[in-house]
């Protein structure tokens, strides 16, 4: 009997192997439902001072912050209530939570990023050793060593554990981050200023309701301040900040003056107990820098060495809350990430107007904080501008060694967004970068600043299969034939704006000529997100006693680190399927999530089938009526074809193996042809039996298969001579078949791109190119049962005076008869599937899960999601052909090809685990046993 086989180092542990242990007990004691309920996601554990960029909703806006990640999960954990383990881990789910948080993730199937709802936050007891992962262009977050990393290595796109990951492995990166959807308008520069001795002028009238003294109210009464500290919050919109000889407002419009002021400060400031200093020495940039300060009120003065003074202590104290005291402290004010992109870049313009510069290659800025240099490289990505980083030891004048770090922003892609959307506020160094970039549009594009690094030998592989020379595919990429050769030998990668030019060049190619069009989408993901190498992985000592972790919805990641880098429980209940070795079933609630599952089970069980099966539509228009304006709509769809041949390998490999694992999401409940007719119609070939070729050619017509002597695709057969190849609908191989007169004299599987010989046979099951086999006999029935159906009907209809509807049924009825006939097939054949099945009107339809020996196990992941989609399949379908029938566009019978109701769905079901961190009511009611895994997994998503 063939048995699952877990290939992986990693052991169960915290509560895995007691989750593992329990699971299969109830199993054996023949439990039909069981729940088990964890947390998904987990696993990316980082210290506390690693920032992660999360939104808060608010009035329907999501507003992103940037925060420790230690910071925002200790005071969730002091806010909720947390579940304690016997591991000393802490949980919160996000239900418990008066807010709703959102993570910056990154979607693995389509590489693009977006904002996706936390789930649940972690604080888990730190192990010994942590991990510094750093790449090329200089970020770098630090991590467990279970955790998880999405990484690009040799064109396959994998999840690894960080002591897996090597350098030359390519991580990804968000192509932008978001910004806010309304600009920040005011700034409360009072809650800035509550920790200092400061106080303000408040209202006469609201005087009496703050707690003074009676000698303090009489003194506030003649003039003096009240202490900001005593003041409530919604009083501060009234006051004014007051200092011996200056005031402030206790809330500031943040106009361009005071955007750029802040700018200049982080560039060219200091700020001492009672005075601001700017120290900016050209004359030009000085001058506009005092125009920007009388207009805000300031006064100033110079000093000696050409400095600009402002001796105002409620600014000094200001911007030393907002960006920090001296050069090593500097840092982006903390609400830069509410503000706009377009006052972003006033904010930014300024300060590289100040501490930028214009190199022979880019743009440059090098600042002592590596804070400010952390808080430029996520500022500059908000602009889709990929800067890069460098620690630098420099030598100060006093003779000793001290530690900066060099932003650079190259290329020329990068460049162009620099000057469209920050520029520099100094005339000079504008014009210095306008005449960089007019020498880059002179020359070709760098190629060494953003690539793709696709696999050489899978490019290669595509190419010869799309029928392209090294020439022509270098037209395509307007680059030369021997630039081809070095990708195809790993030697060079292509640039981001080759790339594409490629993909847009063969979108019509592979859409009109090439009917999988899998490969377009795969090669066009690859632009949705930049990547960088990895350049450096070292162990590090832990700073504290806790990690910190986030569990995100679907995706499983969040961005975090120094310039933001997308980190990332499958693993017990792949252990249980290994155990109880039993064929098994998992349900998920999208294509995404099965997809992401799918691939980990594969990268887990290498040696069994793991097999995906999801609906094949990309598009999908249904059949329907809408009887009020009389409007029929017509049935269109677009099938991918890669998903329909991953859908007949799941059958094929459900109907010839018991170690099979298929993942599918709920279309699995959707009528499918017969499970026994499939298997009954199969042809077998055996080397040294007689078989008349004639007759091996008719059957494989009989299943479906259609002869193309020139291009063999799946579903075709071709005969040359006494040599007949067929490839299957469910293999992307070939079976090549060598007769001797009536004998099979020899069986190969080749390579149908090269024709390289793969494996030799002794024998060969061939099974049918659709789900829906019929007999010429099974056929004949069916036609004089959709005749009988179609007369009463049309009885019906007369009787009721529908004379409109009985005509038109009467039409298309019998043009699909006519068809059915014909060639055995017509337009809408799935509407008759009842008469072909053999099936009594109401009876359930055959499903994939009719495919499975009645011993299967079942596992719905996400159950909380997946259970009410189940629920609703079946009345959503109804709803539609209620009208097709009524109306005289479709037979009674129509209705029986329809999902399964979720009572017939669980009369199917043998055994079944429910999965979820948040299981709804049903299912905990309906379970036998309920299972707890509250623990950081081992180290797969």
């Amino acid at each position: 009997m063939q048995c699952f086989q877990l290939v992986t180092d990693l052991k169960p542990k915290g509560d895995q192997p007691k989750a593992i242990r329990q699971l299969l007990e109830g199993l054996r004691k023949g439990y039909r439902f069981q729940t088990l309920i964890g947390i998904t996601g987990s696993g990316k554990s980082l210290p506390p001072e690693e920032r992660v960029l999360i939104g808060v909703e608010k009035d329907g806006y999501i507003y992103p912050q940037l925060v420790p990640i230690g910071e925002l999960v200790d005071e969730i954990l002091a806010e909720a209530r947390p579940l304690l383990t016997n591991w000393g881990d802490e949980i919160v789910f996000s239900d418990k939570l008066s807010k709703r948080y959102f993570a910056f993730a990154f979607d693995p199937v389509t590489k693009r990023s977006g904002w996706r709802p936390i789930k649940a936050f972690h604080r888990h007891p730190s192990p010994d050793t942590l991990y510094r992962v750093r790449t090329a262009c200089g970020r770098e977050v630090i991590v467990t060593g279970d955790h998880n990393l999405w990484v690009l290595r040799d064109g396959q796109f994998c999840l690894l554990p960080t002591k897996e990951i090597k350098d030359g492995d390519y991580i990804p990166l968000p192509l932008s981050l978001p910004s806010p959807q309304k600009p920040l308008k005011y700034i409360s520069t009072a809650s800035y200023l509550r920790a200092e001795k400061v106080y303000a002028k408040v209202p006469l009238e609201a005087v009496a309701s703050l707690p003074l003294s009676r000698e303090k109210r009489w003194r506030v009464h003649h003039g003096e301040g009240v202490p900001l500290s005593v003041i409530p919050d919604e009083l501060m919109g009234q006051v004014t900040l007051c200092g011996k000889q200056h005031s402030l407002s206790a809330h500031v419009q943040l106009n361009e003056d005071w955007l750029s002021l802040i700018g200049v400060y982080i560039a060219e400031g200091h700020a001492t107990p009672r005075y601001v200093i700017i120290s900016i020495r050209n004359p030009i940039w000085r001058r506009k820098v005092e125009r920007c300060l009388r207009r805000l009120g300031f006064t100033f003065r110079h000093r000696p060495d050409g400095d600009i003074q402002i001796s105002m202590m409620l600014l000094s104290r200001l911007l030393k809350q907002w960006c920090g005291r001296t050069s090593k402290e500097k840092h982006l004010p903390p609400f830069w990430m509410s503000l706009s992109n377009r006052q972003l870049s006033q904010m930014l313009a300024a300060y590289f107007a100040g501490d930028g510069s214009v190199g022979a290659e880019g743009v440059y800025c090098v600042t002592v904080s590596h804070r400010l240099a952390d808080d430029l490289l996520w500022a500059l990505l908000r602009f889709g501008i990929w800067a890069r980083v460098r620690r630098r030891i420099v030598k100060k004048p006093s003779g000793k060694l001290s530690c900066c770090w060099e932003i650079k922003v190259t290329g020329r892609e990068n460049l162009e967004r620099f000057a469209n959307a920050i520029g520099f506020a100094f005339s000079s160094k504008q014009r210095r970068l306008k005449e960089l970039l007019h020498r880059y549009r002179k020359r070709p594009t760098n190629t060494n600043v953003d690539v793709i690094p696709i696999a050489g030998l899978s490019f290669q592989d595509a190419r010869k299969r799309l029928g392209f020379t090294q020439k022509a595919i270098a037209q395509e990429m307007n680059v030369a034939p021997s630039f081809i050769s070095l990708i195809e030998h790993r030697k060079r990668y292509p640039s981001r704006t080759t790339w594409k030019r490629l993909v847009n060049a063969l979108r019509s190619y592979l859409l009109s000529e090439h009917p999988d069009i899998s490969l377009l989408r795969s090669w066009r993901s690859l632009l949705n997100c930049r990547w960088t190498r990895i350049a450096a992985i070292e162990p590090v000592k832990p700073t504290s006693k806790w990690v910190y972790d986030l569990s995100v919805e679907d995706w499983e990641t969040f961005i975090a680190g120094f310039g933001g880098l997308f980190v990332h429980n499958t693993f017990t209940i792949a252990n249980v399927i290994a155990q109880w070795n039993r064929p098994t079933l998992i349900i998920c609630h999208n294509k995404t999530l099965a997809a992401q599952l799918c691939a980990e089970l594969r990268q887990l069980f290498p040696n069994n089938a793991v097999e995906y099966f999801v609906s094949f539509y990309d598009y999908y228009q249904p059949e329907a009526y809408i009887p009020q304006t009389d409007t029929y709509i017509e049935k269109d769809c677009d099938i991918n074809d890669e998903i329909d041949r991953l859908r007949h390998a799941a059958t094929q490999a459900v109907s010839t193996r018991r170690d099979v694992i298929v993942v599918a999401t709920v279309s699995c409940i959707y009528g499918l042809g017969s499970p026994e007719l499939y298997q009954e119609m199969t042809l077998t070939l055996e080397r040294g039996k007689l078989y008349d070729l004639r007759w091996v050619l008719h059957k494989l017509v009989d299943l479906y298969f259609a002869r193309n002597d020139y291009e063999l695709e799946r579903g075709t057969f071709r005969l040359r001579g006494d040599v007949l190849e067929v490839r299957p609908a469910y293999e992307e191989m070939v079976y090549r078949i060598e007769f001797f007169g009536d004998e099979v004299d020899s069986i190969t599987v080749i390579d149908p791109l090269t024709g390289e010989v793969l494996e030799r046979k002794d024998k060969v099951v061939i099974y049918p190119a659709s789900h829906y086999v019929c007999t010429r006999e099974r056929l004949e029935r069916a036609l004089k049962s959709i005749e009988q159906e179609l007369q009463e009907q049309l009885e019906k209809f007369r009787r009721e005076g529908k004379l409109l509807e009985a005509q038109r049924l009467e039409q298309r009825v019998r043009y699909d008869l006519e068809l059915l006939r014909e060639t055995g097939y017509c337009k809408g054949i799935e509407n008759y599937s009842r008469h072909f099945d053999g099936r009594k009107p109401g009876e359930p339809p055959y499903t994939l899960i009719d495919y499975f020996p009645k011993d299967f196990l079942l596992i719905i992941d996400e159950s909380h999601q997946t259970v009410p989609q189940l629920r609703a399949m079946y009345e959503g379908e109804m709803s539609r052909k209620r009208n097709l029938v009524e109306f005289g566009w479709r037979l009674p019978s129509a209705y029986d090809h329809r999902p399964l109701k979720f009572e017939e769905f669980l009369e199917r079901i043998n055994q079944c685990i429910f999965m979820s961190a948040t299981p709804g009511e049903w299912e905990l009611s309906v379970s036998e046993q309920v299972v707890e895994q509250i623990v950081r997994p081992t180290g797969f998503a």
